[in-house]
């Protein structure tokens, strides 16, 4: 069962009695802590360690990336609109009503097996089991005979009960905040995660127990504390450039990394990795830009040749091919960026016409860009669907389209969704509206998908009429066999994943 716990900062620096040998280290070297010391939200003054963020980009340099890199931007900007437009809804969980209804029914079980009217302790104990469910349901008959339709109503209640609830929470998460409804947020905490390596959210109460708002900070801002042991506090310290750190504690702050590393509090940053690929896209971009209206650098160059004597004037200083102030005009007439011109130079001789433009170098590195496309899109786990490239090799039809749509599922958005769904149930939700109730996302299946999953199941003899229809959020049925089982469906062999053989009795 999850821990919900409120951290109090009047605990952080309270003597410790504990054997002094410590076991498990938590750093490489004690030169990898540096020292911080920062404010609570109650004005305490706590000192802590964090790692030395030595990061190959800064925060600001992540964001500008996100800002000039159009296939970064597409990237993550793709992940972004496709978790936040996901469906959900608020759950409840039936643990406790699906306790108490198995024990109505075992009661029921029970009144039906000890049904021998001669025997007083069958009289007795029948009596005794009336009771305690009229008790609880006064709409039941003395001989229970419409127990079936009174468990029915008895499920309806319930969930018209716990609809009002639903609501309630469903309200509250579309706006998470003052400035972002739940899609805006999600896009945050997603943008936050893929390009600073790590989200993290403050949560506002409104008095010391009720949650009121929560936030996504920007991001890059906050680093995790670190002990020299394993096992140590969790608390997070904000850094910004100008003002006192803030010291938070897991009341307050909920953070997330994307790669987490045993070795780095903060995890890794995938823009580490890229930052030769998106320099040379930018670059090429920039390259490609100025050439679009035609202005570009000279691609013919005209030479003279030297007619003179082999020795020149032999009277003077001895002159030699190329001094240096013929060597800065003549590079100087090489790089003057013109439209479409040709550079032409003075001098005797029978001139020769060179080629020096880099047309031939242009295809290629326009060719490359697909594949740092693919290099950027690997690393944050996206398939070749996902950005607008054609799959793979034998990836036609529907089958292998459905088995990429698992392996997308099951290495870029999943991960993202399960992790959010788990910081709502668990940092969110609980300070606020209790346990009883979880966020989850809708799986979405299609009416025909349905269709086949209500008659598996149908066929399968393990679920009832009823239970089929509630699970997929129907009304029940209030008619004779709805709610027991029936027979398992006899069908042809390979028909059925229940029936893949004939059998025999022999």
């Amino acid at each position: 069962m999850a821990r919900y716990v409120i951290a109090d900062s009047h605990t952080f620096n309270l003597p410790d009695d504990r054997n002094k040998n410590y076991r498990g280290l938590n750093v490489f070297t004690l030169s990898e802590l540096r020292g911080l010391t920062g404010m609570t939200k109650r004005g305490e003054f706590v000192t802590g360690q964090i790692q030395q963020p030595l990061f190959t980009l800064s925060p600001e340099e992540r964001a500008g990336i996100m800002q000039a890199s159009s296939y970064v931007q597409a990237v993550v900007s793709s992940r972004m609109n496709r978790i936040s437009s996901l469906e959900w809804d608020i759950v409840h969980k039936k643990d406790l009503e699906d306790q108490v209804y198995y024990q109505f029914k075992d009661l029921k079980q029970i009144y039906d097996e000890f049904g021998d009217e001669n025997n007083l302790k069958h009289l007795l104990l029948r009596y005794r089991i009336r009771v305690v469910l009229q008790r609880e349901f006064p709409d039941l008959k003395d001989d229970l005979s419409n127990f079936r339709t009174v468990m029915l109503r008895y499920r309806k209640r319930f969930d018209r009960k716990t609809g009002d609830r639903k609501h309630e929470i469903k309200d509250w998460l579309e706006e998470p905040n003052q400035e972002d409804d739940f899609s805006d947020w999600v896009k945050k905490w997603v943008e936050a995660l893929m390009i600073h390596g790590a989200s993290s959210i403050y949560k506002d109460y409104m008095n010391e127990r009720t949650l009121e708002n929560f936030y996504v900070l920007p991001g890059g801002t906050v680093y995790p504390l670190r002990g020299v042991h394993v096992g140590s506090f969790v608390g997070y310290a904000q850094v910004v450039v100008g003002y006192m750190p803030k010291i938070y504690f897991q009341d307050e702050m909920t953070f997330t990394n994307y790669l987490p590393s045993a070795a780095r509090s903060y995890g890794y940053v995938p823009l580490d990795a890229l930052i030769n690929k998106i320099s040379e896209q930018i670059l090429f971009d920039q390259f490609a830009a100025e050439r679009a209206d035609g202005t570009k650098e000279p691609e013919k160059l005209i030479v003279f040749g030297d007619n003179r004597s082999l020795y020149g004037d032999l009277t003077g200083d001895i002159s030699l091919p190329m001094n240096p102030d013929e060597q800065k005009r003549i590079e100087e007439k090489i790089n003057t960026i013109r439209k479409g011109a040709i550079a032409t130079l003075s001098g005797v001789g029978h001139p020769v016409v060179e080629d020096i433009s880099k047309a031939d170098t242009f295809q290629q590195q326009s060719e490359r860009q697909d594949k740092l496309l693919r290099d950027i899109a690997l690393v944050f786990n996206m398939t070749n669907m996902e950005i607008n490239l054609a799959g793979g090799e034998f990836t036609s039809g529907k089958e292998t389209s459905e088995t990429q749509a698992e392996i997308e599922e099951g290495k870029g958005t999943q991960p993202i969704i399960q992790k959010i769904q788990s910081i709502l149930n668990k940092r969110i939700l609980p300070f606020r509206f209790g346990t009883d109730y979880i966020f989850q996302y809708k799986k979405g299946l299609s009416d025909f998908e349905q269709v086949k999953l209500d008659t598996m199941k149908q066929q399968s003899g393990t679920y009832t009429r009823n239970e089929i229809r509630i699970d997929r959020g129907d009304e029940p049925i209030l008619e004779e066999g709805n709610d027991s089982l029936q027979d398992p469906v006899s069908e042809a062999a390979g028909n059925s994943p229940f029936n893949p053989i004939n059998m025999r009795n022999v």
